[in-house]
């Protein structure tokens, strides 16, 4: 089997913290990752808080491209009425 991630999977340890499960609290997937219920929760909103934060970066550089673009923008049509 492969694996995407620097170890395989354990299925008695939890892949967050690698502590050891217990099963009132813990679920082992079928893709073989084990977490704590409060440890993949974390994990889940982490990943949410992420993609959030890359999403804003990405439209902060899509603005600085439209004021880019603007400027020149500006700056031909002056040329142009300026000629």
């Amino acid at each position: 089997m492969a694996y995407s991630i620097s170890h395989p999977p354990h299925p008695e340890l939890c892949d967050c913290y690698s502590l050891p499960l217990s099963d009132d609290n813990s679920i082992v997937y079928i893709c073989g990752h084990s977490y704590h219920d409060a440890c993949y929760n974390k994990k889940y909103l982490d990943d949410d808080e992420n993609d959030v934060e890359e999403g804003a970066n990405e439209v902060s550089e899509e603005i600085e491209k439209a004021l880019d673009t603007l400027s020149r923008l500006v700056a031909e049509i002056y040329e142009i009425e300026h000629w």
